[in-house]
């Protein structure tokens, strides 16, 4: 009982000690707070608003699930043929990832960064991945050199894409402490909910934290698609081959018909002339 008793007092005199440091609870809203995502949607705007302590600079990350799995291929010679050399997978990096600050990243000590995992190059990102590969039909981690080249390599893919971002200033933070930025939610946003947290960082100290989670929602056809894609993979990859069969015949007859109507309209205006000159 008495170890007991110390075990929580020590607990209490801990979190009173370090407690001060983030005791505020910074608040981050959301307008709106979810995204729709259908056929027609071209991307959104998102204000992201709130207030840090008095002095502080703001560092905000906003990122999807880490829990997805891409595939990649390095491709190669064999020979003569130009084709995929090897296959691997990589986990554990988000689909979206974007940085919003006040202040310059530069500002933020390794220590820092580690902990809230942003920097400038997203090394901090890339170091929570795994990449892996099937040898002998069992699962095989890559060596750490090999894993580098493959995870570089797929934040390259989402900085072309305008999925990875740093946005340094982007941050306006008012004398009062109140904070406003612009959150671009891109058109090829990834399906999952997407975690907005921010950091409030003084004199090179984290004194503050919040978090809110921005809601993606497919509708209509496209949420239609993905839970048929969960739910019935089979039924929705048949769906998925008459609907792109459909398509192209739709589009290859409205080519075909464009081009007889282009194709006729030179002969009547040659044959229009011809007549006209012959009646002068």
């Amino acid at each position: 009982m008495r170890r007991l008793a110390g075990l929580l007092a020590g607990a209490l005199f801990w979190l009173g000690w370090c407690g001060p440091a983030l005791a505020q609870g910074l608040r981050v809203e959301l307008q709106p707070d979810e995204v729709r995502v259908g056929l027609t949607f071209r991307g959104q705007q998102v204000q992201v608003t709130g207030r840090v302590p008095e002095g502080s600079d703001l560092y905000v990350r906003v990122s999807s699930s880490p829990g997805s799995t891409v595939s990649l291929n390095r491709k190669g010679h064999i020979g003569p043929l130009w084709m995929n050399v090897e296959h691997v997978w990589v986990e554990g990096m988000p689909r979206l990832y974007q940085v919003f600050t006040s202040a310059p990243l530069a500002r933020l000590t390794p220590e820092l960064e580690e902990r809230v995992g942003i920097d400038a190059d997203f090394r901090q990102v890339e170091a929570r991945a795994r990449v892996w590969q099937r040898e002998a039909g069992r699962r095989v981690p890559l060596a750490a050199d090999r894993a580098d080249e493959y995870k570089r390599a797929l934040t390259d893919i989402y900085l072309k894409r305008g999925l990875y971002a740093v946005h340094e200033g982007a941050v306006r933070i008012e004398p009062d402490g109140r904070f406003a930025f612009t959150l671009p939610v891109p058109r090829n946003v990834p399906q999952s909910d997407l975690e907005v947290e921010a950091y409030a960082v003084k004199d090179g100290v984290l004194v503050d934290a919040g978090r809110a989670t921005l809601q993606v929602r497919s509708v209509g056809v496209v949420g239609w698609a993905r839970r048929q894609a969960a739910a019935n993979g089979v039924f929705y990859g048949i769906v998925s081959v008459v609907i792109a069969l459909v398509s192209g015949l739709a589009v290859a007859m409205t080519f075909q018909a464009l081009d007889r109507l282009l194709a006729r309209r030179p002969v009547e205006a040659r044959g229009a002339v011809r007549a006209h000159t012959a009646g002068q």
